[in-house]
């Protein structure tokens, strides 16, 4: 009689001697008009219209009166029972094919597992004995897409390899004058990762400002560089981040 949640309207055949209180309906029928499954069923098909007919400032409820005024469509009872015959039929269908669909799905989610496993295994398709080694080819790969050095314009040409930054601070010149401590001089035409790997002492963890304040390169040409010196095993980092460092290998 009441519930929020899925108590109200729900209904059962009471096939035993029981008693009930305030929050329980019992309807009692007459066996010779109307048969006690049918009027279940019913009351099943009719529960979300059952659970409306509820009303309170609170939890809603059902009341007795609410229940005598329910609607019903009650056909003679030979058809009744007709009714019933074919519905649990259907829901013996139902589960049946419920059974079918769980063992199909199981069977495909194992057909699924195997086939991606064949995939990988490269078992789908012919295999030439010939091709080369996936790990020569993603090398191969690589290496075609790797960016060029940039070329040092005109105007970086006529400059020092390792040009002072202009307005560069104290701080900023103690950095960059321990990053270039006993290190010889890049050659005049070195690439940007050789002066990157020049401006770095072995031993020591560098940040990405240090370096590319000390070697003069930009952000740009930092990410392309940085990059081929770790694939080259030149350099590794040894942060994440923003607190990345970075050291010679």
């Amino acid at each position: 009689m009441i519930g929020e949640g899925k108590t109200r309207g729900q209904t059962a055949v009471l096939e035993i001697g029981a008693t009930i209180n305030q929050n329980i309906a019992a309807v009692v029928i007459d066996s010779e008009i109307i048969a006690s499954k049918y009027l279940w069923y019913w009351f099943q098909c009719q529960y979300e219209t059952t659970r409306q007919s509820g009303s309170g400032s609170g939890p809603q409820a059902l009341n007795c009166q609410r229940v005598r005024e329910l609607p019903l469509n009650l056909p003679p009872l030979p058809e009744q029972h007709e009714i019933v015959r074919r519905v649990e039929a259907l829901f013996t269908l139902a589960d049946q094919l419920e059974g079918r669909y769980q063992k199909a799905k199981a069977h495909v989610d194992r057909l699924t597992q195997s086939i991606l496993a064949k995939a990988f295994r490269g078992e789908l398709v012919p295999q030439d004995p010939n091709d080369e080694p996936a790990s020569v080819l993603l090398e191969r790969i690589r290496v075609e897409k790797s960016p060029s050095p940039l070329p040092l314009s005109r105007v970086e040409r006529g400059k020092s390899i390792n040009p002072r930054p202009q307005g560069e601070g104290g701080a900023k010149r103690r950095v960059r004058e321990a990053l270039l401590a006993d290190e010889p001089a890049a050659p005049y035409g070195a690439t940007i990762p050789h002066r990157i790997f020049s401006a770095m002492q072995p031993g020591r963890d560098y940040s990405r400002a240090d370096v590319t304040a000390a070697s003069g390169i930009t952000d740009a040409e930092w990410i392309w560089a940085i990059r081929q010196l770790k694939e080259e095993g030149k350099v590794r980092q040894t942060g994440e981040r923003r607190g990345a460092r970075y050291r010679r290998a």
